[in-house]
């Protein structure tokens, strides 16, 4: 908003688009990266298929700990 009253519709419609862009690059290059350090080194790939597993046991774990309500089909709570 800032921006498009200061210095125009074109920048305002530009400068998102831009942000947007270096976004989606930073993104891609770091997936790329990651891509590239997992094929080539089964340590990598291993560290991150176990730290995967055991966040996803942890993160289980938490949500069997905090059940506290449970809705059912009829939409009404049970304790």
């Amino acid at each position: 908003m800032n921006k498009s009253i200061a210095q125009g519709r074109k920048s305002s419609i530009r400068s998102p688009l831009g942000i947007n862009a270096g976004g989606l690059i930073h993104t891609f290059l770091g997936t790329l990266g990651l891509f590239v350090l997992i094929s080539k080194s089964y340590f990598a790939f291993d560290m991150i298929k176990y730290v995967g597993f055991f966040y996803l046991m942890y993160v289980g774990f938490l949500k069997l700990k905090n059940n506290k309500v449970v809705m059912d089909f009829e939409g009404k709570n049970k304790p």
